[in-house]
């Protein structure tokens, strides 16, 4: 995503489980590889039916990279 000069490397995914969790992180590393940027943001939508889902938001580090991920 293009904002003026500066682009965003964005990955949209929807929660698949862990292991889809973390083939995200190494596509989006993919990407920041590709563009030669260090940060992404990962947005993941849970549309699981628990009672007990929370939002997520944390800083991740993935190969070098600082991936900012947010379950909602």
């Amino acid at each position: 995503m293009d904002y003026g000069k500066d682009q965003f490397i964005v990955e949209l995914k929807i929660w698949r489980g862990p292991q889809y969790e973390k083939e995200a992180y190494e596509q989006l590393c993919g990407y920041l590889d590709s563009r030669r940027a260090d940060t992404g943001y990962l947005l993941t939508f849970d549309f699981r039916r628990e009672e007990n889902k929370a939002t997520k938001t944390q800083w991740v580090e993935k190969d070098g990279k600082r991936i900012f991920e947010v379950v909602v």
